[in-house]
């Protein structure tokens, strides 16, 4: 005797079947529709098929080759320049070692037999746009790399301050710098196609004496040592000296990363021997110069 469990069991087995069966449909199905489109790969490629915007649809591998070879023929081995700084290199896309590879180019567009099921999907949906297969000579990149290095790595130069004709004279330093080689050549490659010129990677090392702390002795220092007569001490007397007397003895040093006044006194001796008779010094052995109450003195060591 059949009860109503068994009854109720027969709907549930049959729609299992039925649902195994349609899947099992659809997977066949699948399959089949992927067999079919992977033999469709390489004999022509897919039909919206283009490499870098050039149509090469419904071409076989020959065709599409020859197709992007023309349609690239102006940036395959363009000439390009890379800049770093006020220095440049200019070459041939061949002299930095790039270059096309056009095989490969046209067989990830689908000019090759495949099983990729990316490949496939591409050839059944119709295709789409690819970019161009670049290959590099490592050799060859980095050699024009390091050429352009040669001509642009350098080292900082400090700032300074000269005295000429009694007046001082601020010099801007520059800082160092290095190309970015390995940097520099991932750029070359990435902007290969793109046209125009390539900017290097460089990095930049600061000067000891920046220009701003060059300028700020300028100001506290240098200006107000010669902007107006100094006077030079020795014990109780003094006499003043006019910035066309100090000026020969007067340089600026850097030390500690700053740059600081230094009086040479045996110039100062020389540049100032009228005016120093009173005095009745010696040769000096040193001389400071400092500021105080915002001027500039002058105090010289006589030699024992």
């Amino acid at each position: 005797m059949s009860t109503e469990g068994d009854a109720a069991r027969k709907p549930r087995r049959t729609g299992a079947i039925v649902a195994g069966v349609a899947g099992a449909a659809v997977l066949i199905a699948l399959g089949v529709t992927y067999v079919v489109g992977a033999s469709m790969t390489g004999s022509s490629l897919p039909r919206n098929a283009s490499v870098s915007g050039i149509p090469v649809g419904g071409m076989t591998r020959a065709q599409a080759t020859k197709a992007v070879e023309a349609g690239l023929a102006s940036l395959a081995d363009r000439r390009i320049t890379v800049t770093a700084g006020d220095q440049k290199v200019t070459r041939p896309a061949s002299g930095w070692g790039l270059s096309i590879d056009y095989g490969r180019t046209v067989a990830q567009a689908g000019g090759e037999q495949s099983w990729n099921p990316v490949d496939v999907w591409d050839t059944l949906v119709g295709g789409r746009d690819h970019a161009p297969v670049v290959t590099t000579d490592a050799a060859t990149l980095d050699a024009g790399v390091a050429d352009l290095a040669k001509k642009y790595d350098h080292d900082p130069v400090d700032a300074a301050i000269t005295v000429e004709n009694a007046k001082p004279t601020l010099v801007q330093g520059t800082a160092g710098g290095t190309l970015e080689r390995e940097k520099t050549a991932e750029l070359l490659q990435q902007r290969y196609l793109a046209g125009g010129d390539v900017a290097a990677a460089v990095s930049e090392t600061d000067a000891d004496i920046t220009n701003a702390e060059a300028k700020d002795a300028y100001d506290k220092i240098a200006v107000p040592a010669l902007g107006s007569p100094v006077t030079l001490k020795s014990g109780d007397q003094s006499v003043s000296l006019s910035p066309a007397v100090l000026a020969p003895a007067l340089s600026f040093v850097a030390k500690d990363s700053k740059l600081q006044a230094s009086v040479d006194g045996k110039k100062l001796l020389a540049s100032a021997k009228a005016p120093l008779g009173p005095f009745g010094l010696k040769p000096a052995q040193d001389a400071d110069v400092v500021l105080k109450d915002g001027a500039a003195v002058l105090n010289a060591k006589e030699a024992q």
